[in-house]
């Protein structure tokens, strides 16, 4: 699964406040995978994160906004997550994508999401 997430940290995401940190792996990795991934993230609040992706199909890389919760339909007192709210961001500017993503959650509040607190580290 480490293919889905580049290691290589830009000088201008380092200036924009991204980290190369490992989180956790993403849902169905196969059996024998390690527990987490090397990954380029910012951290827009408590409960929301921006991480690199790679595309899937051609060079390049793109972003991808996550929160830690739960879906609204799930039972109260299930275990929270990291699951996408917006997948596709094309921004060369990490500064100015930082921007634009706390401009979107701002904007965007989604009643089918119910925020988290991540665990320590998470």
């Amino acid at each position: 699964m480490q293919h889905m997430y580049p290691t290589v940290i830009t000088p201008a995401e380092a200036a924009a406040g991204f980290r190369l940190i490992d989180i956790e792996g993403p849902d169905g990795q196969p059996p024998g995978q390690p527990p987490t991934v090397r990954a380029v993230v910012y951290r827009v609040d408590a409960s929301h994160r921006v991480v690199k992706m790679a595309h899937p199909g051609r060079p390049g890389h793109y972003y991808a906004v996550q929160m830690f919760g739960r879906f609204s339909f799930d039972p109260e007192g299930r275990r929270g997550k990291w699951v996408p709210r917006y997948t596709d961001y094309q921004e060369d500017d990490p500064a100015r994508l930082t921007g634009s993503v706390a401009s979107w959650l701002a904007a965007h509040a989604d009643a089918r999401y119910v925020p988290l607190p991540p665990p320590p580290g998470g």
